[in-house]
C-alpha cells in the first residue's frame, strides 16, 4: 500500500526496493509450498497447493518485511488477500498464466484489505476448517461485501497471527445490501 508515493519519494532506490520486496515474498511463498504466478507493478500473485500453506505464508509476510534490510527506504506495507479456487494454467504469449475469475476475485479481496491486513474469503475459512487454528480467523464485520465486477457478494474475514489485536478500518468494499452471498448457509426444510 502506498507504493506510488514510496516510488516518488525514493526514485533512485525504488527499483532495488521492489526487487528486494519480491524476493522476500517469493521466499515466503516457496517456504509454504507456493509458486510465483505473476507480478504487475508492486502486486504479486502466488498459487499454493492448499489453503494451509497460503494462510501460513500470509501471516509470515508482515514479520519478514519488518525484519528485512530496508537501508535505502522504509519497508513496504502490503495488503494480502486469499481466496480458494480451482485453477488451470493457460498458455499465453507470455507463457503459462492462470486466467480465471478466481484470479480476479483474489485481486479484489486484496484490494479490499488495508496495509498489513490479511483478508480472506469464506472459501478460505471453509478450506481451513479443522486444519488451522480457528482463533486466527476473525469476522471483520458482520455481513457480506460487494467486490468490484462480481454479481455475488463475498463473505470476507480477517486472518491474524495469534496475539495480534490491531484494529483496521472497514474493508474497502461496499457492504452488500442483499442476501446474495458466496457463504454457504444451512438448508433447513
Amino acid at each position: 500500500e502506498g507504493s506510488t508515493r514510496l516510488f516518488r519519494t525514493h526514485v533512485a532506490a525504488y527499483p532495488a526496493m521492489l526487487l528486494r520486496h519480491q524476493h522476500v515474498l517469493a521466499g515466503i511463498a516457496a517456504a509454504h509450498g507456493g509458486v510465483l504466478v505473476e507480478t504487475e507493478g508492486d502486486s504479486t500473485l502466488f498459487a499454493f497447493a492448499d489453503a494451509v500453506g497460503a494462510a501460513g505464508a500470509a501471516l509470515a509476510i508482515g514479520p519478514a518485511l519488518a525484519t528485512a534490510d530496508w537501508a535505502d527506504g522504509p519497508a513496504p506495507r502490503v495488503r494480502v488477500g486469499l481466496h480458494v479456487d480451482e485453477l488451470e494454467p493457460v498458455d499465453t504469449p507470455a507463457g503459462p498464466r492462470y486466467v480465471s475469475l478466481g484470479v480476479h476475485r483474489v485481486a479484489r479481496v486484496a484490494a479490499a484489505a488495508h496495509a498489513e491486513q490479511v483478508v480472506v474469503t469464506d472459501a478460505v475459512r471453509r478450506a481451513l476448517l479443522g486444519r488451522a487454528d480457528p482463533e486466527r480467523m476473525v469476522v471483520i464485520e458482520p455481513g457480506d461485501y460487494h467486490l468490484r465486477g462480481f454479481d455475488v457478494a463475498a463473505r470476507l474475514l480477517e486472518r491474524r497471527a495469534a496475539g495480534d489485536d490491531r484494529a483496521f478500518p472497514p474493508v474497502r468494499a461496499a457492504v452488500a445490501d442483499d442476501r446474495t452471498s458466496d457463504a454457504l448457509s444451512p438448508l433447513i426444510g
